[in-house]
């Protein structure tokens, strides 16, 4: 029973993983058509869009931040395996247990941090450079991809103490 539960969690954390980072895909294709629009507008139209630069910036950092924890979920995160290749198969889990360990603790205080940073700006009513767009959207977006990246930086460490306790 206790199995199933913590299957189905799993299984959620994964399925929000490749939500987040579907948003990110769709992000990233209206970007290049933003871009492309913008280019477009200002050398043959003579008229740029206005804000482009803040909008490219927003949209590269919810994009960013949206595909981490995918990129975690399918192990295609960097590793320094020129250190990690020489070492035992018992010295390679530690690692990888310290290593989630350390993304789950950083990750925690950022999402925890980001949360209180998005509150402040929407207190203040901080806009996106010269558009009358609220910045704090996008700031609690940030936060829930690291809510999301936490989340499977927990799945990873259960699994590697699991795999641990086996050996």
């Amino acid at each position: 029973m206790v199995k199933r539960v913590v299957r189905l969690v799993e299984r959620g954390i994964i399925g929000f993983s490749y939500l987040i980072n579907s948003v990110a895909t769709v992000l990233l294709g209206l970007m290049v058509l933003f871009v492309a629009a913008d280019v477009f507008g200002r050398y043959f139209l003579n008229r740029p869009i206005k804000g482009d630069y803040e909008l490219v910036e927003v949209m590269t950092g919810l994009i960013i931040s949206l595909s981490l924890s995918y990129a975690l979920v399918a192990d295609k995160h960097i590793r320094i395996q020129i250190f990690t290749s020489r070492c035992s198969q018992r010295i390679q889990l530690i690692l990888d247990i310290l290593t989630y360990f350390s993304g789950l603790a950083v990750f925690t205080l950022a999402s925890w941090q980001t949360i209180i940073y998005a509150n402040s700006l929407r207190k203040n009513g901080l806009l996106i450079g010269v558009l009358p767009i609220p910045a704090y959207p996008f700031v609690y977006t940030v936060a829930i991809s690291f809510i999301g990246l936490t989340l499977v930086f927990l799945v990873k460490f259960v699994h590697a103490l699991g795999q641990g306790a086996r050996k």
